[in-house]
């Protein structure tokens, strides 16, 4: 918590209590869940709440097949050790169920773990403090040795899959790294980045094939029960800005749900609005923003100043795109998260296409704000298809009204609609 630049800021006097770890596992009874991470401060300095969430997760045979925990390295206690050995057989045993197997097929096509994975709890040492025979000494008392596939320690550095300096070295701007940025800058070897996870937390684009909801953004659950997406944001914050606090919500998901359409942009989508975000702040704080921008965009805007200029624009249109998801939802609350999104980023594209006055400007809208990885697949896109993607979504809308509306149902069977 004193780092120059944790993104949690100051610290708060406050422990996980037995009543918001039983809370939350009840609300998450009949979610699928791969990975558990706990976190702080300094979680094995709460024993008690520690030993609990261990405890309750094996007693209620919450299948899970991850277990992950981040301390600062300073606490060895063996009774602590022998929860983390239980868990991670927990895990083990979970992973080669038919269940576990089911649930990492699945996964691996879109879960991403910064993290080694070959062991099933994993003690993660998350600070730079420490002396390396301080360092040490803790990561070998937490292994199992005679089975580091059960229980093994990491120092954050070396657990790290990607060892790019552009994920070492990145400061998030909240909590600390907002408060002591100045700092980093006149260092001059370090990336920024914000913290910005108001998008759609629901993958719903295959449901009506694999039956399958996903959550794709990590759900924590804070000490005094407020609930969040990611790991990474400040205390201050989290408290003004949540998804829900457990302890009052009558459903879980649907508070998610309701959380995606307040802020109804795609992940895809979420991550080039906020490369163009921290550019800005870039370009405004005397930081070169080119490094920022994917190749795609730097290689259209040659020099920073225009770079600059035309952030303004391609932001303000994200938030437009934004809101008309928003509006989709309320004139046709059947269509799912996704095909919201793409009702409204190809009513958009048919609308800029028709304004356009250049032939390369007319698809510029899908190739800018679709968030594909391959934009260049619409520049010989035609009015006719983008017109066809948005008749498309109604006939499924359609079907959607037929399903779930008996009124509609009955009337369309006799003809009146």
């Amino acid at each position: 918590m004193e780092c120059d630049f944790c993104c949690r800021g100051c610290a708060q006097n406050l422990d996980i209590t037995r009543k918001i770890i039983d809370t939350t596992l009840d609300k998450v009874k009949n979610f699928e869940i791969r990975t558990v991470r706990v976190t702080g401060g300094e979680p094995f300095l709460n024993k008690d709440g520690f030993l609990y969430l261990i405890g309750e997760i094996i007693r209620r045979n919450v299948k899970i097949i991850d277990f992950l925990v981040f301390t600062n390295g300073t606490v060895i206690d063996s009774e602590m050790k022998e929860a983390l050995v239980r868990i991670g057989k927990h895990c083990k045993k979970v992973s080669c169920s038919d269940y576990g197997k089911r649930l990492k097929e699945w996964g691996n096509s879109m879960f991403v773990d910064t993290y080694n994975t070959h062991s099933f709890a994993r003690v993660i040492v998350s600070t730079i403090r420490h002396k390396p025979i301080e360092m040490g000494r803790f990561l070998g008392f937490y292994k199992n040795r005679q089975d580091e596939s059960i229980l093994c320690s990491y120092n954050q550095d070396e657990a790290f899959v990607s060892k790019k300096e552009s994920i070492k070295n990145k400061i998030a701007l909240e909590g600390n790294g907002a408060v002591n940025y100045r700092k980093f800058i006149l260092e001059g070897k370090y990336y920024f980045g914000f913290v910005n996870n108001k998008f759609c937390l629901i993958d719903d684009m295959n449901t009506s094939t694999d039956g399958y909801i996903n959550i794709i953004k990590t759900i924590t659950v804070s000490s005094n029960g407020n609930v969040f997406a990611g790991c990474s944001q400040s205390y201050e914050k989290l408290d003004k800005e949540n998804i829900c606090n457990v302890l009052t919500c009558n459903d879980l998901f649907k508070s998610i749900d309701r959380y995606s359409w307040k802020y109804p942009l795609l992940e895809e989508q979420n991550n080039r609005l906020n490369s163009w975000l921290v550019a800005r702040w870039c370009y405004e704080h005397g930081i070169k923003i080119a490094q920022y921008l994917p190749n795609w965009d730097t290689h259209k805007m040659n020099d920073d100043e225009r770079m600059y200029g035309l952030l303004g624009s391609t932001i303000d249109g994200m938030y437009d795109l934004e809101e008309s998801v928003r509006y989709v939802h309320r004139k046709y609350p059947y269509f799912s998260h996704f095909q919201a999104a793409m009702m409204a980023l190809y009513s958009k594209a048919l609308q800029w296409y028709d304004e356009a006055n250049g032939r390369n400007q007319k698809t510029f809208y899908l190739e800018m704000f679709g968030g594909f990885e391959n934009q260049e697949e619409f520049q010989d896109i035609t009015r006719e298809e983008i017109e066809k993607v948005c008749k498309d979504l109604l006939d499924v809308y359609k079907q959607h009204i037929l399903d779930n509306d008996p009124l509609c149902r009955f009337l369309y069977r006799i003809g009146v609609v």
